[in-house]
């Protein structure tokens, strides 16, 4: 049900009248009618005014509490529908499963007679909605008088138009990102239709117009453009007359009194023609590709080099204008927005004079989270205030709390949400539960949002999945959500949009923590973990008896309680709930949940639960049900077939499952099942024939323990060839001495559909691969994995594979030989293997040749390893064209480098290849090589790499292990090196000694104590495992601004030496930091990782990081007072 639109609950209502006005409810229809009638008109005109209200409520408390009432009697209606809907689901499917056991069918008379029980029910279902008509209809007098207004677009308040113009003093850390549009800018890329357009696209405030600004007013682009520049604000309503006028006042320089639109563009075109100009398109809203090629008409007049730069909140804005480079401009590090801040706050004054206000500036700028308009926004609220106390109201502040005449931020962030269709705005208000930093997978998100009823029921054949997908797609590319570049495929939200996203919410999404008291109608919880005090906070949730979602988000430092599971029981939690996600081990057991009728999502990965209550099977409105890595496991419930609006069950890596409960195939709305596991013979589970039931499946499947498929009927009866919508299979047994003539059998009728994108076979017994993999054309398959098909002799023939990109051979020991020139072609007289991108062979004991007569265009990567008997050597450098990454390892017989040459021959003169693998050093002759990777080992003779790779003059990483003999390393800027205790010379910027304990130098061979000047006076990073010596020469290493040392040094007792910046850890007797430590002006960051207790002597007033767990460090309280945050030593 969508709140902020309440057309969809008035359409529910209409879904009652048809219940009560059926059978046994026809004696009272009538009055009903009239009554939901009435509810119905009362919702729809509410919902004509919630654009208004929604406004209003910013600055009227009154507004804001009317629209919360009105929301609220929403919800408790539609709590009212669903619980009449699913008794009326419960005792039919009661009924139906009677009349089942009977072997009979009831006849229409009979159901009605048994389905009259719930007559009193609905009589008080009816009554409930009485009297959430009369609420409705007091809260429409009051709209009345809050002079709510329904139909009229609310116009959004005037907007700060913006200018070309900029004070490039007040800009800090986009050098990198002009740079890279610049290159766009200037270059010769030419369109084939249009000018080429340059995307800068961010969330609100992070600093695109000032990106366009930088780029507008760069000389270099100044005298590039000799055709003139314009530079244009849109907003959000494009005015295609305003538009063009005002870029043909810029480059023309004069007034322009023209009323019409084709004298106009006429005009611009003839001004144009045969120029290169430049046209920015500042903050562009409008997604109507027909506006733009209206717009754009006149501008395809200038010369080649001409561009145009587009600013935009919304990815969907590039797209429509066919942007030839899109720059998702990123947020600004921490000490860039720290300048900025301090810029607006201190004005002229130094920051280093007030350093109690500079430190509290610190967390302010970190709260910012790198949105330049927050920093700019804080830093001139707090300009000329000079009490602490001032900042540390604003650094404990919501945006929403800061004074509106002042505030920016909200504005521009509500200004994105204002924007929103209303479905849209539910489903970003209900983020509000997530906590800031928390980053979520967009899968599970879209299906919460189903379970709430967020989601407009589909049209036609698209899934109601399908619609929350182009939800979520819709917020990404309006930068409410961001893609997380630590985590993938997660998603997050920027903490100052998780704050719109609290404030739209209001009331109604809470997050259980810090003590504070739940609101009573609080409908959304997610109850953060994050401490020790779980029964207080658990004992918080009786009183939330409207909940409708109870989500645990455990923090990764929590140190969980033993006995969770103890106080979640089935009278704690609201009999409300839609959705309920629990995963964490400390769930041990889950309690009945017979009276959670209402659930519709129940996650429980990751828990320690070993089975499902039973009363799960009577959650008839289950949708999803989430069981991965629930390590002890063993079960599905007996009944789970009941469950028949079940639409996505994942028991991924539940390893203790066995088998699938019988009657599987009546799951007949099964979208998503992740593992079908085939039962034995003659057990009570399901057999791969109830897989031709479920009819809806798609996304990924993979069908395992296929040695207990009977027969090949069985198999057939899977009709996995019908399952078009299934884009990823996996075949496997769970051993490979099952039958190898009935798993060919079985394996030949299961033939998937020709959509199907990947498939893996593994521990597949069958002597050759099934006929439909070598004949039938699978145009979308892009990967294909097989692995430990122990029996099959050759591979298939994989030529009609036109699209496969990846392709992967493991553990195969029957296969002797591969021929690639025996794999033909898709029948079009196409190249076979044209789109494959990496090939790889590991394990396969008894291969011995490889021959290779059709060329392999588009191979990136290639692998060959574990080869015990393969012999030869790589196909010539013409079948291998655009190889880039080449790796060789335990092939002891593949290659003879001294005699033959043949790898040089294949490579040599292959400009794409970029890295190679730990046999390869032995060439003597590879020029022109762009490799920037290389690994070499055991070559126990090899002194000078130049005498093996002199040609490799891109290389940028080295790794080196068991070469003893090798001496001299002069050009390299990364390196990792074991056991090579000759070495003397090099020029680095970062290293690692992880084992070599006995030398200066750390790798081995001893050497005067007087010799400090071993490392390179380049090197700017340096982390040492080893046992540290006390002439370490660190004092002549001018450029180092990084250090870290660990190991296990007990006879370490003062350190570091002058001018390092330091990571400690593993020193167990360390007792001080010297004196001369306070001398480390640069130093931003300390961390202690080793100590117990250690003294310092001083520390440097720069240091702005500082962790500690056990704080026992003696240091001067002004300096302590500068740290930033207390750093833990463990």
């Amino acid at each position: 049900m969508v709140l902020t639109t309440f057309v969809s609950l008035a359409s529910a209502l209409s879904g009652l009248i048809k219940v009560v006005d059926s059978g046994p409810f026809k004696e009272f229809s009538a009055g009903d009618k009239d009554l939901i009638d009435k509810l119905k008109i009362e919702l729809l005109t509410a919902d004509a005014v919630l654009s208004d209200a929604e406004e209003k409520q910013i600055t009227n408390p009154k507004v804001k509490e009317w629209l919360n009432e009105l929301k609220h009697a929403a919800y408790d209606a539609d709590d009212l529908l669903d619980k009449a809907t699913t008794a009326y689901l419960k005792l039919k499917m009661k009924i139906e499963a009677n009349y089942i056991k009977g072997k009979a069918k009831a006849t229409s008379e009979e159901f009605k007679k048994r389905i009259s029980v719930l007559v009193p029910f609905y009589a008080g279902v009816i009554d409930g909605l009485r009297k959430i008509l009369e609420r409705l209809q007091n809260l429409a007098t009051r709209r009345d008088l809050l002079h709510l207004k329904g139909s009229e677009r609310v116009k959004p308040p005037p907007r700060r138009q913006t200018t070309s113009l900029l004070d490039e003093s007040q800009v800090f850390g986009r050098d990198k990102d002009k740079e890279e549009l610049m290159a766009s800018l200037l270059g010769d890329t030419a369109q084939e239709s249009g000018i080429p357009v340059i995307a800068i696209v961010g969330i609100p405030g992070v600093g695109k117009t000032t990106l366009a600004q930088l780029l507008y007013n760069d000389s270099r682009v100044e005298k590039h453009f000799s055709g003139g520049k314009a530079w244009v604000h849109v907003s959000e309503e494009l005015d295609v007359f305003k538009v063009t006028r005002t870029i043909f006042e810029s480059v023309d320089s004069k007034n322009c009194h023209v009323t019409d639109l084709n004298v106009l563009q006429v005009s611009l075109k003839t001004t144009l023609s045969g120029k290169r100009f430049l046209l920015v398109l500042d903050d562009i809203w409008n997604e109507n590709f027909f506006d733009w090629d209206l717009l754009s008409a006149p501008l395809k007049a200038g010369a080649c080099g001409s561009r145009i730069i587009v600013t935009t909140r919304n990815q969907g804005v590039a797209s429509i204008m066919r942007a030839i480079t899109t720059h998702h401009l990123p947020q600004l590090s921490d000490e860039c927005c720290q300048k900025l801040f301090e810029k607006y706050a201190f004005g002229t004054s130094n920051p280093d004079d007030h350093p109690d206000l500079k430190s509290i500036g610190h967390d302010i700028a970190k709260k910012c989270q790198g949105l330049p308009l927050a920093a700019k926004t804080l830093g001139a609220l707090l300009y000329s205030k000079l009490e602490a106390k001032q900042w540390c109201r604003i650094l404990n502040s919501k945006i929403w709390d800061l004074p509106n005449d002042k505030n920016s931020i909200l504005p521009a962030l509500r200004l994105s949400y204002n924007h929103l269709h209303p479905h849209l705005k539910q489903c970003f208000a209900y983020c509000s539960i997530f906590s800031k930093g928390h980053k979520f997978e967009k899968q599970k998100l879209i299906l919460m949002w189903m379970a709430e009823g967020f989601l407009q029921q589909p049209n036609g054949e698209e899934t109601i999945e399908e619609i929350g997908e182009k939800y979520f797609l819709e917020l990404l590319s309006r930068s409410f959500f961001q893609a997380s570049t630590h985590k993938k495929p997660y998603y997050l939200m920027h903490d100052l949009v998780i704050d719109l996203a609290q404030f739209v919410s209001g009331e109604f999404c809470f997050k259980l923590q810090d003590h504070k008291r739940i609101p009573e109608k609080a409908r959304h919880l997610a109850w953060l973990m994050n401490g020790l005090d779980v029964d207080k906070k658990f004992e918080a949730l009786l009183d939330a008896k409207s909940m409708r979602t109870l989500i645990l988000l455990v923090s990764s430092n929590t140190e969980k309680p033993p006995a969770l599971h103890t106080i979640i029981s089935e009278k704690n939690l609201s009999t409300q709930l839609r959705v309920l996600s629990l995963p964490d081990k400390g769930i041990i057991t889950l309690p009945e949940v017979a009276n959670l009728q209402h659930l519709r999502y129940l996650d429980l990965s990751n828990t320690s639960i070993t089975k499902l209550p039973s009363t799960t099977c009577s959650l008839y409105n289950m949708q999803t049900l989430l069981l991965s890595n629930c390590s002890r496991l063993s079960e599905l419930p007996e009944e789970i077939e009941k469950l028949t609006n079940l639409r996505h069950l994942d028991v991924r890596r539940s390893t203790q499952i066995t088998k699938l409960p019988p009657n599987f195939g009546k799951l007949k709305n099964l979208q998503m099942l992740t593992n079908f596991l085939v039962g034995e013979p003659k057990s009570q589970s399901s057999k791969i024939s109830e897989l031709g039931g479920l009819s809806c499946l798609r996304g990924e499947l993979s069908i395992s323990r296929l040695e207990n498929v009977e027969n090949e009927e069985q198999a057939s009866k899977a009709d996995l060839k019908s399952k078009n919508y299934l884009c990823k299979l996996e075949f496997s047994w769970n051993t490979t001495n099952s039958n190898y003539g009935r798993a060919l059998k079985v394996l030949e009728n299961l033939e998937p559909h020709t959509n199907l994108e990947k498939l893996t076979i593994e521990n597949y017994s069958g002597i050759k691969f099934p006929n439909w993999l070598s004949k039938v054309n699978f145009p979308n398959m892009v990967i294909l994995k097989l692995t430990n098909c122990s029996f099959c002799g050759s591979l298939p023939s994989l030529g009609n594979l036109s699209s496969l990109q990846e392709l992967y051979i493991r553990e195969m020991n029957g296969l002797k030989s591969v021929n690639f020139g025996s794999h033909g072609d898709d029948g079009s007289g196409n190249l076979p293997f044209r789109s494959l991108k990496i090939l790889s062979f590991i394990g396969l004991k008894r291969w011995t040749t490889l021959t290779c007569h059709s060329q392999f265009p588009s191979l990136q990567k290639l692998t060959i390893e574990k080869c015990d008997e393969l012999t030869g050597g790589l196909p010539d450098r013409t079948y291998l064209p655009c190889l880039q990454d080449l790796k060789l390892s335990n092939c002891p017989n593949f290659l003879d480098f001294q005699e033959r040459g043949m790898l040089t021959d294949s490579i040599s003169t292959n400009s794409y290849l970029k890295t190679l693998g730990e046999q390869i050093c032995c060439l003597t002759s590879l020029e022109d090589l762009q490799i920037t990777s290389l690994s070499i080992s055991l070559l126990s003779n090899l002194q000078i790499l130049g005498k093996g790779l002199s040609g490799l003059t891109s290389l940028k990483e080295l790794h080196i292990r068991n070469c003893k003999m090798l001496a001299k390393l002069p050009n390299l800027q990364s390196l990792v090196i074991t056991d090579c205790k000759e070495l003397e010379e090099w020029g680095l910027y970062r290293m690692e000694l992880p084992t070599c304990s006995e030398t200066t130098n750390g790798c081995g061979g001893e050497q005067e104590s007087s010799k400090e000047s071993w490392l390179p006076d380049t090197l700017i990073s340096l982390c040492i495992n080893v046992r540290p010596r006390k002439q370490r020469g660190s004092h002549e290493m001018e450029s180092l601004i990084d250090f870290e040392i660990t190991g296990k040094c007990n006879e370490e007792r003062s350190f570091p030496e002058e001018g390092l910046p330091l990571r400690i850890s593993s020193l167990p007797d360390l007792e001080k930091l010297v004196k001369e430590f306070q001398h480390l002006t640069s130093l931003k960051r300390l961390e202690i990782k080793c100590s117990m207790s250690i003294q310092a002597e001083g520390l440097p007033t720069s240091l702005s990081f500082y962790n500690q767990n056990f704080s026992s460090l003696a240091s001067q309280q002004g300096q302590r007072e500068r740290l930033a945050q207390v750093l833990n030593i463990d």
